[in-house]
């Protein structure tokens, strides 16, 4: 099953859009492109966006990432499960199955908070 780029790192564009400045946003802080061109800007400087992803949770302990941001990429994770499948997506790329696996586990942490 061929699985498309975009899904392994959609879901973090909509959990870290209104949070990382990379990522365009409309008034309503929703991402405005979630393309693989979207989630190359938002990687642009790979330190910076692992810096930020490593102490994004702060963010969600202390109830500041809201639904709008969670829901859409919960939604994609359940639709497109095999897109953040570690096993599946290891052997294509490190890094989209280290942001994919991310992306779940922030979803689920949320659910749980």
């Amino acid at each position: 099953m061929k699985i498309s780029k975009d899904f392994y790192f959609n879901a973090t564009i909509h959990i870290c859009a209104g949070f990382y400045g990379d990522i365009d946003v409309n008034k309503k802080k929703l991402p405005t492109n979630v393309s693989w061109k979207g989630a190359s800007k938002m990687m642009k400087s790979p330190e910076k966006f692992k810096d930020f992803l490593m102490g994004f949770k702060e963010n969600i302990d202390s109830n500041k990432v809201p639904k709008g941001n969670i829901k859409p990429a919960s939604k994609i994770i359940k639709e497109n499960p095999e897109a953040f499948e570690y096993e599946l997506i290891s052997n294509k790329s490190s890094a989209a199955a280290g942001v994919s696996m991310w992306a779940k586990n922030i979803v689920l942490y949320w659910e749980v908070i």
